[in-house]
């Protein structure tokens, strides 16, 4: 019994160590990006969005496919979400790539139609930039 006890006790001060280490840590910086980057999508906001694309970005959206500037991207984007109006955006999932970015899956309804959502972040100079940005039918 005193065995268990002083188990016990073990196991709920590592947790405790564990989760004040994680709070000290704070917010994963991604996030914030990731916060803004889906706000932007439910404004319609390409031009804000295009502030968080990295030098090249990997785009797969209805009409456009392949590895676009910046500025192309920001371009291709706009012409999506003035053409498809964001009526809901919701996330299904997140977490962490092999290749060490930051991942975002949603639902997307825009223009009336359902779509899924997908994009990459990755650290780059300091800063969580997009890497790759998907909006497919489903």
């Amino acid at each position: 019994m005193r065995f268990l006890k002083t188990s016990l006790s073990v196991a709920i001060m590592a947790f405790m160590l564990t989760a004040m280490n994680l709070h000290a840590a704070g917010p994963h910086p991604g996030n914030q990006v990731q916060q803004a980057v889906l706000a932007s999508i439910r404004g319609g906001n390409a031009g804000e969005i295009t502030k968080y694309m990295n030098t090249l970005v990997d785009f797969d959206i209805p009409g456009n496919r392949g590895t676009f500037s910046k500025s192309q991207g920001g371009r291709v984007l706009g012409d999506f979400l003035s053409k498809n109006p964001v009526s809901e955006c919701t996330v299904i999932s997140t977490g962490n790539s092999t290749d060490g970015g930051d991942y975002t899956v949603g639902d997307l309804k825009a223009g009336g139609k359902s779509y899924r959502l997908y994009f990459v972040l990755k650290e780059v100079d300091g800063k969580w930039l997009i890497h790759i940005f998907k909006i497919t039918p489903q």
